[in-house]
């Protein structure tokens, strides 16, 4: 087990009952930390997290098993195109490609999906599982358009190429990389050619046919990617924090109550990033080729940023401005998405299941160091 000291930032959230004590008091005694075992600087103040997001010295981690050859074809093609993870100058390109991407979609009928995941269960059924991991990524293949078929190969291949995102791979996930990525390129590849998916830019005048078709491809797969550990995340979560106070069923209050649930209880607690350029914030000299631990749920209950941090409270002035989907270049382009979700499910859910509750209080979390999932949430429906 990680120990969670103050001495090592680094621990999995399976093993931390409550890691917001530690932000606490790392936030009080040291909001700029130095990690020597880690080799690293981690930041928990607001206000560094959200300069050094914003800082131009401040880069996305390079991709070590790329370099390293052990990605496939497509994982690297997926790799060298993914805006999520690509620095400048190629990344403000990708990213127009993304988001050009995104505003293509349709909205998908949430109720007709929640109706298919659910069935006709109306007792016990695990939210994270039989839900929480298909509806974002179904709900964005069905908004592009794709078959019951596609959706079906698509949506189970999602869940092991979320380890693209991480610079440093297991061999482990390196083959699982490679094993899932070949179906859905192919898939994603097939149906944008169907659709005649064209981008007219001038971003991309420099592009050839085959280069505009791989960012196409695979800045779709990237949504599909980004969609899931941040989407299933935060309707776990949202979810959790209603039940455990009365929910009231109008629109309005839903949409601020999960707004302050991506502040106080985020999916994503820490991104890295790496200096190409030494860089000062306040008294620290952080140095070129330094890693940071940007430590965004945080920041979030910074008291010097938010009023009485540790309360929910639906009626704060500045809940959107919490940096649980990052900020800058590489804020997350799902956020939009992942919040309009998740309110749209908790609104049918209070509707259809007056009766929902939870069936236990005790919560356990996947094994992760960046994101902070429940493994499963029991419900009764009713």
């Amino acid at each position: 087990m990680i120990k969670t000291t103050m001495e090592n930032t680094l621990f999995l959230q399976s093993d931390v009952k409550n890691p917001f004590e530690i932000y606490s008091r790392m936030l009080a005694d040291t909001p700029i930390f130095w990690d020597e075992q880690n080799n690293l600087w981690a930041v928990y103040s607001y206000a560094a997290c959200a300069y050094l997001l914003n800082h131009r010295a401040v880069e996305i981690p390079a991709q070590n098993a790329l370099q390293n050859g052990k990605l496939n074809h497509h994982a690297a093609t997926l790799v060298e195109n993914l805006a999520r993870i690509a620095n400048p100058p190629r990344h403000s390109m990708l990213k127009e490609v993304a988001a050009l991407v995104f505003e293509a979609m349709q909205p998908a009928d949430t109720a007709e999906l929640l109706d298919i995941l659910i069935g006709n269960r109306r007792s016990e059924i695990d939210w994270v599982s039989d839900v929480c991991k298909n509806l974002p990524v179904l709900s964005l293949l069905r908004g592009f358009g794709f078959s019951d078929s596609d959706c079906e190969e698509i949506t189970p291949q999602i869940e092991p190429l979320t380890k693209i995102l991480l610079p440093i791979k297991t061999d482990e996930q390196i083959a699982s990389i490679n094993e899932s990525i070949g179906r859905v390129y192919h898939a994603v590849a097939e149906h944008l050619e169907s659709r005649n998916f064209l981008i007219n830019s001038d971003t991309l005048k420099s592009l050839n046919e085959d280069e505009i078709r791989a960012a196409l491809v695979s800045n779709l797969i990237g949504l599909l990617i980004q969609s899931y550990d941040a989407g299933r995340g935060l309707l776990s979560n949202s979810l959790r924090q209603l039940l455990l106070r009365k929910p009231n069923k109008k629109s309005d209050y839903i949409r601020r109550f999960v707004i302050e649930t991506v502040r106080y209880d985020p999916p994503v607690h820490n991104t890295r990033r790496i200096l190409v350029e030494d860089v000062a914030v306040g008294k620290s000299e952080m140095k070129k080729g330094q890693q940071i631990l940007l430590v965004l749920a945080a920041a979030n209950r910074d008291f010097q940023k938010f009023n009485r941090p540790t309360q929910f409270d639906i009626a704060r002035t500045n809940n959107l401005e919490s940096l649980t989907f990052g900020a800058g270049e590489h804020a997350c382009l799902a956020k939009h998405f992942s919040i309009n979700l998740t309110v749209n499910v908790l609104t049918y859910l209070l509707e259809i299941f007056p009766q929902i509750r939870l069936l236990e209080n005790k919560v356990t979390y996947e094994p992760l160091i960046n994101i902070r999932l429940p493994e499963r949430m029991r419900l009764f429906l009713k």
